[in-house]
């Protein structure tokens, strides 16, 4: 299997992780798996502990090597949400 075959292969793997152990976060999650077991993410989450939730759920994913997070959160007054963060390894 090439290595696009692969990150593909991969890129289904983490969809069916997330959309099966919290499919209320799957709808507004976009995955990809780019070269070498390294993915980002990208979208929005309800809370910063959904964010850290999903991108755990990610890195146990057999041939995950590195996760990149883009998952904003909702700015909220009460301050139970953190901001919106730029992408970074998890």
């Amino acid at each position: 299997m090439d290595t696009r075959q692969r990150d593909r292969v991969l890129t289904l793997n983490i969809i069916r992780v997330v959309e099966q152990t919290t499919p209320r976060l799957y709808h507004n999650l976009s995955v990809m798996a780019v070269a070498d077991g390294t993915v980002y993410l990208r979208g929005t989450v309800p809370t910063y502990a959904d964010r850290q939730i999903v991108a755990n759920l990610v890195e146990h994913v057999p041939g995950v090597a590195r996760v990149f997070c883009n998952l904003a959160t909702p700015r909220i007054r009460d301050g139970l949400n953190q901001p919106p963060i730029q992408p970074k390894r998890c």
